[in-house]
């Protein structure tokens, strides 16, 4: 472990000139026992060595490719090691300097690809981590998608989006979460200011699993912008993968989070977009839109109101309800809807549907 924190400390200084008390890596370091030491960047004397002759960008590049081999194995344990060390850190310095000067250099390629390696850390460690740095890695890994999506080089994109979607899978609360007041904030715009679709759907999962966690809901929904952006999504043109996403995005955000419903349910665009997606080819979409619903119909009695006032909504749950070619439980959960969206507030808009209660009746009995 010793080694290889001084291999990646051997790059920092070819990078720049390093001070003598700025080493973070002695034999105290090497040896931390806290859950994920967390060290600060290495002091600077002079940054004017960023223009490095071609032979100490090839040296560099060297000790990169082989912190990257010594990476390459799956021993959590060891790899949980080589983060309290602070091998992350350091790489994530290491690409920072190294995007400054090229997006698509061999050193950007080799930073990332070792950070995903270490990254094959405990869960547990990882969060520790990236509760940290996790805002500064995501900023700059979707810097790097967006630009080498122009530049057609997929497989820095691959790369990327492997470590964007490791930091998606822990589902943090974004409490825990260092700088988070920006993070949400920032997956808007990922969104709503690029063209490139890789970036948009790389926002789009890291939405979509934020939105899991009970203690984001409330505060994704209220985050400007940011429910608007996912029903963008939703009646966009955008691929499938995307849009599956947002769906699964807008489901999740409705789901045990009173506000939300209520939230959500008070606009008359988002039921609109929610009527029209229900009737969407692909399955996973359509189910998640049918399933907002449900989570909706729950919602206060003025709520209701709105929801039962949008044209064609009942009308589309009730087609739902009777299709015995739809998914068995889609068809109950249409059903689901229409029982709980049935009120005194209601009844005067349920009424001019005449078949409502013949079909509920029905469908009750094991129609």
């Amino acid at each position: 472990m010793m080694h290889l924190a001084v291999r990646i400390l051997d790059i920092r200084c070819i990078c720049f000139p390093i001070s003598p008390t700025g080493s973070l890596l002695d034999e105290d370091s090497a040896n931390v026992s806290s859950p994920c030491a967390s060290f600060a960047p290495m002091t600077l004397i002079d940054d004017s060595d960023r223009d490095a002759p071609a032979a100490v960008v090839s040296e560099r590049t060297e000790l990169l490719r082989s912190v990257s081999v010594a990476l390459d194995h799956h021993n959590t344990v060891t790899h949980d090691t080589e983060i309290d060390a602070g091998v992350c850190y350091h790489l994530l310095s290491i690409l920072q300097d190294a995007v400054e000067d090229s997006f698509d250099s061999e050193e950007v390629f080799l930073s990332v690809d070792s950070l995903s390696k270490a990254l094959r850390c405990s869960d547990a460690i990882a969060e520790c981590l990236l509760v940290d740095i996790g805002t500064s890695l995501l900023q700059l890994l979707f810097r790097l998608v967006e630009m080498n999506y122009r530049l057609g080089n997929t497989a820095l994109v691959a790369s990327c989006r492997a470590l964007i979607e490791r930091w998606a899978a822990l589902e943090m609360n974004l409490d825990s979460i260092d700088n988070h007041h920006i993070l949400l904030p920032f997956l808007v715009g990922a969104v709503n200011g690029t063209s490139g679709k890789e970036t948009v759907h790389c926002a789009a999962l890291s939405l979509q699993r934020l939105s899991r966690p009970a203690a984001n809901k409330a505060m994704m929904a209220l985050t400007g912008g940011l429910l608007d952006c996912l029903f963008g999504l939703l009646q966009g043109c955008f691929p499938k993968e995307i849009r599956v996403e947002a769906a699964e995005a807008v489901k999740n955000l409705a789901w045990e989070c009173v506000p939300n419903k209520n939230l959500i349910a008070s606009s008359s665009w988002y039921i609109e977009v929610l009527a029209t997606t229900t009737k969407d080819k692909d399955e996973k979409i359509r189910g998640a839109a049918i399933e907002t619903l449900v989570h909706l119909s729950s919602a206060s009695t003025a709520e209701k109101v709105s929801i039962v006032e949008v044209d064609g909504l009942i009308n589309r749950l009730l087609q739902i309800a009777q299709d015995f070619t739809e998914r068995p439980d889609l068809r109950v959960s249409a059903t689901h809807a229409l029982a709980c969206l049935i009120c005194r507030e209601t009844a005067t808009a349920l009424g001019k549907y005449d078949n409502l209660l013949d079909v509920l009746r029905y469908l009750s009995c094991g129609g």
